[in-house]
């Protein structure tokens, strides 16, 4: 009988394993090595949020707090090498392909077509990788001694979801990959909100919502049935940028459903969106100012993502609402 200890050990063991290149350069011509590449541009928004270089990020603390009845997840004081990174591009293709959202002068046409489609495309290549790593995760778990028969069972089920998970992944990669090189921007589109205040909080998640995926067994296997939506959210200037992205002729209920929240002036919705935003996005960092106003509130929403991080459906229910305060606040409701 393996005790939990070491279960938990072995696990942690391949975290810091596979937090390493798991292919090459994610450019579909290159072979070479990829680098940290950065979601969101570490000179930019993110050193614009930083306290001394450094964010409170949305992380896996140690495997090891389970032990001590506490929650592995939490925000942590992250460096901003690490913070938004993985390891998608090599050198020669981070820089040449994301140039325009990367600029010296740090301004940015965020109404651009061109320079979401880049942006959305970064989305998926981290959202690419991370799928890689869990199925290595999962597969030496499996295949390792410290399972029960049940836990295997589990793990080879969730291999088979990941396995499904890639795969439309990689059709949106392809997606738009041939759309930024033919400048066809008509597959997938954009809404690009600046609310009228500024929120210290960078987000950058692919959504899926259950009701909108489709199984399919027909002879198209490039056929896109999982509806993804981007969601990218980030400090500009004095506002906040959310950009809602949306595939075409899929229903895209729940990202239109938001968007409403979120533009039609009512202010009560609008906190209420951005919470049912942060509760499907495991990939977001906020300012140290920032957490520092709604740490009190976090227990709260830490407890009740415990519950519902594995939720894809349309409708979550939730009581905690961690940036009301600060956004009625903003909105001149509160003094």
């Amino acid at each position: 009988m393996i005790s939990e200890e070491k279960r938990l050990a072995f696990l942690e063991n391949l975290r810091i394993k596979t937090s390493v290149p798991l292919c090459c350069c994610m450019h579909p011509d290159c072979s070479d090595v990829p680098i940290y590449s950065h979601v969101y541009q570490r000179e930019g928004v993110l050193r614009e949020i930083s306290t001394e270089g450094t964010v409170m990020m949305f992380t896996y603390e140690t495997l090891f707090s389970l032990l001590r009845n506490e929650s592995p997840i939490g925000y942590k004081r992250t460096g901003l090498r690490k913070a938004f990174a993985f390891y998608g591009f090599c050198e020669s293709h981070d820089h040449s392909i994301f140039a325009p959202i990367e600029p010296a002068d740090r301004n940015v046409d965020w109404y651009s077509q061109y320079n979401l489609y880049l942006l959305g495309y970064r989305n998926i290549c981290r959202e690419y990788y991370i799928q890689l790593q869990t199925k290595q995760i999962l597969q030496e778990y499996m295949n390792s001694h410290v399972i029960s028969g049940e836990q295997r069972i589990m793990a080879g089920y969730k291999i088979t979801c990941c396995n499904r998970g890639i795969e439309s992944i990689k059709k949106y990669k392809t997606l738009f990959e041939n759309s930024i090189n033919s400048k066809d921007f008509t597959k997938y589109y954009f809404r690009v909100l600046m609310l009228p205040f500024r929120l210290d909080l960078c987000l950058a998640s692919p959504i899926t919502i259950s009701e909108e995926c489709r199984l399919y067994l027909g002879p198209d296997k490039d056929r896109i049935t999982d509806t993804i939506n981007i969601i990218d959210i980030f400090p500009h200037k004095d506002r906040t940028a959310v950009i809602i992205g949306f595939l075409e002729g899929a229903e895209n209920n729940w990202a239109k459903e938001i968007y409403q929240m979120l533009s039609n002036g009512d202010p009560e919705e609008l906190c209420l969106a951005m919470q049912d935003i942060l509760f499907r996005s495991e990939f977001h960092c906020m300012s140290e100012l920032l957490y520092e106003q709604i740490k009190n509130d976090v227990p709260l929403f830490l407890e009740e993502w415990k519950m519902l991080n594995s939720n894809y459906s349309h409708q979550l229910q939730y009581t905690s609402n961690i940036f009301k305060k600060i956004i009625m606040k903003e909105l001149g409701y509160t003094n």
